[in-house]
């Protein structure tokens, strides 16, 4: 019986031990947690908060100065013939529309050049257009854009005149000081603009590009008619 006894009053101890055992972990485990709780709330320490990003902190401006060619296709002939080039300059900005691919950019350029028969073409452009950039490689971008542009055209010539001869104070003739006038003609035009090139990254800061352009009058029947440009760009980036 004494036996019997033991044997049962081991088992009752086993058992006893062997649930204590898990619930005094998870009393500890719970207490922990308790004790988190409580010094997080005496913390002094305010909660991080989420910083929402700029949209703007992403945007990049760009400006930039180009060398300028572009040949002329004028409806009259007689004024310039099919493909006569003028040179100068062209100036532009450009901002980023909330992404790295798209922006818009305006461009100013002056343009002119001399004639043979001593006449003078000048151009003036001012363009708006949206470009398109793509990542070719990790420092050659290419771009392609559209757009408006109003262009104003200036042709000089000169015309011949008849020789005078007015009597001077000796009796003697002498011919006009000057045997000919300045004729000019103005015409402006708005024109559609395509353009394509690429631009070779010298670092973040700096750019070198080259572009080539069309461009196609929408007035019928004015001088300016059609032409397609070549640029040599140099950019900078902020």
């Amino acid at each position: 019986m004494n036996k019997i006894n033991k044997i049962s009053l081991a088992s009752i101890l086993i058992y006893l031990l062997s649930t204590f055992g898990p619930v005094a972990y998870a009393y500890d485990e719970d207490y922990y947690s308790y004790d988190q709780i409580v010094r997080g709330l005496s913390s002094k320490a305010p909660a991080p908060r989420k910083i929402s990003e700029d949209p703007f902190s992403q945007v990049k401006i760009h400006s930039g100065i180009a060398a300028a060619t572009s040949f002329l296709d004028l409806r009259d002939t007689k004024v310039a013939k099919p493909g006569t080039p003028v040179r100068g300059i062209q100036v532009s900005l450009g901002i980023d529309l909330f992404s790295p691919q798209w922006m818009a950019e305006g461009t100013m350029r002056t343009l002119s050049d001399h004639m043979e028969d001593q006449s003078e073409i000048s151009l003036k452009e001012f363009e708006l257009k949206l470009v398109y950039r793509t990542t070719l490689s990790r420092f050659l971008d290419f771009r392609g854009g559209i757009g408006m542009a109003g262009r104003y055209l200036r042709h000089s010539r000169r015309e011949a005149l008849d020789p005078v001869s007015p009597a001077t104070s000796d009796g003697l003739s002498e011919a006009a000081s000057s045997s000919y006038r300045i004729i000019e003609d103005h015409q402006s035009t708005l024109a559609s603009v395509f353009v394509g090139g690429v631009d070779a990254y010298i670092n973040n800061t700096f750019s070198l590009g080259a572009e080539i352009g069309y461009r196609s009058s929408l007035i019928e029947g004015s001088l300016d008619n059609k032409a397609v440009d070549a640029l040599l760009r140099f950019d900078v980036h902020f």
